[in-house]
């Protein structure tokens, strides 16, 4: 008997030498708190509370740390922050005294309740990108989950003072499966719901985080939906775009002017005109690419490029139209009505018309009479008088009788047209207002020491507003040519382009100008 208990003596003596007393199953007080919390939790879809009538509040803090797009065209907004939660589990209290002074555990989340809090108006595909970490539970039976968070929600926007808006989104959370009744979300309070881990990234600024809290009525509910809403508030940096589409707008506006300033005769203002729309359209696409194709709140600058590419336009029509007329057969009179309308816009665009006495038909019985002042054409010096007045010979022809008569008068020579009839009375008054106006000559004649005037120093002397007020008093007339009336079109075109282009300037100032409080 003996034999048979020392072998089972050795073996027991060997095995308490390979494993020492104390060391099987021994645990850490942690984890046998955690073992008998969560075998008394029960399902982790169960609120907390051992009295259902008493609600769960969730106190809800999100801290943005970056703006990571905010894409304008499809209007979301997708930003990383810190979502930190904390409630009160009535399943998870214990004393510390009872386990050497643990005063906090770290579960799993799958372990335990967490609240539903769910992004309205998520639109990322995997719906929340929280990171898997555990919650933070204290003795108290406070659980605290904090976590980082990708969200990605719709953000309306309103581009109408691009690019130096002010977009304001909206990140609201509630719980989806718990009423008011059951679960109140409440918003952080205190200096732990400062915004100051924001980082900057170049394009939008963040001027302020508002927290706000609100209940929400629905039909289906007795009772309302507690909802946590953080407006964020972004202003744009207006400086790239200012600098990249802005000012060249303007200075291709300023451009569009010199199309019309351009002579016809330099065969480039089509050309001109067509590189100048075509960048106006490709800086008005640039812009449209990155707005939201809405018409609730169109940008000011959109309704700036309109008339710039109407402009635009309109100044290639008239340039063809300029261009037809300019190099126009001269062989084809203008009609009366298109010279009667010319002379009316040459007063309102100071266009300057040529005045010259033009024939003129004759009502009293002879037919065009013309005259010519002898001198003017051949370039001979004119002589003066006994009398010392300049004198010049003029004469007028009938054609309806080829009678050729002249008349030798001065500046000053009294009229005698006794004899004359009613058309070459006609054309001895113009005849004679012309050699009025040569009658200015008398000076430089005077000056070069009795030398007579050439005779284009006397038709310069007939240019000046005096003589040309006597030749129109006497008959004198406007003439309006193919050219001019192309010019004349051209002036208008250019005032007006210039009038609508500075009128689109500073309406689209003062809507900048404006407080967005006018513009609703």
């Amino acid at each position: 008997m003996a034999c048979r208990v020392r072998p089972l003596a050795v073996f027991l003596l060997a095995l308490c030498v390979t494993f020492p007393a104390g060391s099987v199953g021994k645990k850490s007080t942690q984890s046998i708190l955690l073992e008998k919390l969560l075998s008394e939790y029960g399902p982790s879809t169960i609120r907390p509370v051992y009295n259902i009538s008493r609600k769960t509040t969730v106190i809800h803090r999100l801290l943005i740390t970056q703006v990571i797009e905010l894409n304008e065209k499809h209007q979301t907004i997708q930003i990383s922050g810190w979502l930190r939660q904390t409630w009160e589990d009535e399943f998870l209290k214990w004393d510390p005294a009872d386990y050497e002074e643990v005063d906090e555990l770290y579960v799993h989340q799958s372990k335990v309740w967490l609240p539903d809090t769910t992004l309205y108006k998520n639109v990322d595909k995997d719906f929340e990108s929280y990171k898997d970490i555990s919650v933070q539970v204290f003795s108290s039976g406070e659980v605290r989950w904090a976590t980082p968070v990708i969200l990605k929600c719709t953000c309306l926007i309103d581009a109408r003072l691009f690019p130096f808006d002010t977009q304001v989104c909206e990140l609201k959370f509630s719980s989806w499966a718990f009423d008011g009744s059951e679960v109140d979300l409440v918003k952080e309070e205190g200096l732990e719901a400062g915004q100051v881990h924001f980082a900057d990234n170049g394009v939008w600024q963040l001027l302020r985080v508002e927290v706000v809290r609100q209940e929400q009525w629905y039909a289906c509910c007795p009772a309302p939906y507690p909802e946590v809403s953080y407006y964020l508030h972004l202003r744009r940096r207006p400086l790239f775009h200012v600098l990249n589409i802005l000012v060249p707008c303007v200075l291709l506006s300023v451009l569009n002017l010199m199309v019309f300033s351009l002579p016809p005769e330099s065969g480039e203002k089509i050309q001109l005109g067509m590189t100048n729309l075509l960048a106006l359209v490709l800086f008005q696409q640039l812009i449209s690419e990155s707005l939201p194709p809405t018409s609730d709140k169109s940008p000011v600058i959109g309704f700036y490029f309109t008339p710039m590419i109407a402009i635009g336009c309109s100044s290639i029509v008239c340039t063809v139209l300029v261009l037809s007329l300019f190099y126009h057969d001269n062989s084809r009179p203008v009609p009366r009505w298109l010279r009667y309308v010319a002379l009316k816009m040459a007063t309102v665009v100071f266009y300057r018309v040529k005045v010259q006495p033009p024939p003129l038909d004759d009502r009293g019985g002879t037919s065009n009479p013309s005259y010519s002042l002898e001198g003017e054409v051949t370039g001979q010096r004119f002589q003066d008088s006994d009398s010392g007045v300049l004198t010049a010979t003029c004469s007028f022809t009938d054609s309806s009788r080829s009678v050729n008569s002249e008349e030798a008068f001065g500046a000053g020579a009294a009229d005698d047209g006794a004899s004359l009839d009613a058309g070459q009375r006609k054309a001895n008054m113009r005849c004679r207002a012309t050699a009025y106006s040569m009658h200015f000559t008398q000076k430089v004649y005077s000056a070069n020491g009795g030398e007579a005037a050439p005779a284009n120093e006397a038709k310069e002397t007939a240019d000046t507003p005096q003589a040309k007020a006597e030749i129109a008093c006497s008959g004198g007339n406007q003439t309006v040519d193919w050219k001019d009336v192309a010019l004349i079109i051209d002036r208008g075109t250019m005032i007006l382009s210039l009038i609508v282009t500075f009128a689109a300037m500073l309406i689209t100032v003062l809507f900048f100008l404006l407080p967005n409080s006018h513009l609703e």
